[in-house]
């Protein structure tokens, strides 16, 4: 478990801590090229990047300041979600600023725009914080052990029992996938590429607005019927042209593997907690998965039942 999150109510000065690192020369990111122009959206944006990337080399306290209300967002996603509660705020809040201090010199090595889906710094961040998050509901005593594989529990469209269990795994599920945040629509993209599942137009919008009717149809033609058959790697080496084209990237079929990969065994690792009362594994995930898409687990439970999952 985190240290901080111990019931402990130690604080730290942003200033002091941050002032142990170096600091380089100002201005290294300043060349960033962007479209659209200064006046847009997009220009904002990668502005409002610059001088993040100024401050991470010349203020990282200044930096860390402006980062607050990034890591009160996201905590309060969860907090939503009902993955947090609301008298562990603060400490999830402090332990995502203890992280980015102590990875801050990775931090300045690694993060590079043009070789990660974080296209800003924030969303970087964002990324990081979610992972405190995960952490520590995967580290917490968790209700009503469960696994979809579990001796006990049968789980098709045409049975399910133990419907308590169900429900809170079904809603842990979804609170996952919703906290996702801005990688939201293309973690659904990828994980329905991932098992096979047939395509809708508004998966790929959703992901990516901007593709047109054209790059829709090219992909639903290759997608949006059953390609059960495929192997998981020419899912992604079919995909690969028109995702890329989308994102003017030049990733290859291998990496966006991995991605979807990393994605399905961070969820189960969530779902399976720390130490494991659960035993989620690829395989089983499915069974969420296409229960997300076309709801038919919580069908089944009493409604009595979900009720006092919902109270838990």
């Amino acid at each position: 478990m985190f240290p901080l999150l111990s019931g402990a109510t130690t604080t730290f000065d942003i200033a002091a801590s941050c002032s142990l690192f170096e600091r380089p020369v100002i201005g290294k990111w300043r060349s960033i090229a962007y479209n659209g122009g200064p006046d847009s959206r997009q220009g904002e944006l990668m502005g409002e990047n610059d001088d993040d990337m100024d401050l991470l080399y010349s203020d990282p306290s200044m930096l860390l300041s402006r980062l607050q209300k990034v890591f009160v967002a996201v905590a309060r996603l969860y907090r939503r979600s009902g993955m947090l509660r609301d008298e562990e705020l603060s400490e999830i809040v402090q332990e995502m600023n203890l992280q980015f201090l102590n990875n801050l010199e990775t931090i300045r090595k690694n993060y590079d725009p043009s070789r990660t889906d974080a296209a800003t710094l924030r969303a970087y961040v964002r990324s990081l914080a979610r992972n405190v998050c995960n952490r520590y509901y995967r580290e917490r005593p968790q209700y009503s052990p469960l696994s979809l594989s579990h001796p006990r529990v049968t789980v098709s469209a045409d049975s399910v029992t133990d419907p308590l269990a169900i429900a809170q795994t079904v809603q842990v599920f979804r609170a996952v996938i919703d906290t996702s945040g801005d990688r939201k629509a293309k973690l659904l993209l990828f994980l329905k590429l991932y098992y096979r599942i047939p395509v809708v137009a508004n998966d790929l919008r959703g992901a990516y607005p901007e593709a047109d009717e054209v790059v829709v149809g090219a992909f639903l033609g290759l997608f949006g019927g059953d390609f059960a058959s495929m192997g998981e790697m020419s899912i992604f080496e079919a995909a690969r042209p028109i995702i890329n084209q989308l994102e003017r990237s030049g990733t290859s079929a291998e990496s966006y593997t991995r991605w979807i990969t990393r994605e399905v065994t961070e969820i189960c690792e969530i779902l399976n907690g720390d130490p494991p009362v659960s035993a989620f594994d690829r395989h089983t995930l499915r069974i969420l998965v296409d229960d997300y898409f076309e709801p038919f687990l919580e069908r089944r439970i009493e409604p009595s039942s979900a009720i006092s999952a919902g109270s838990n």
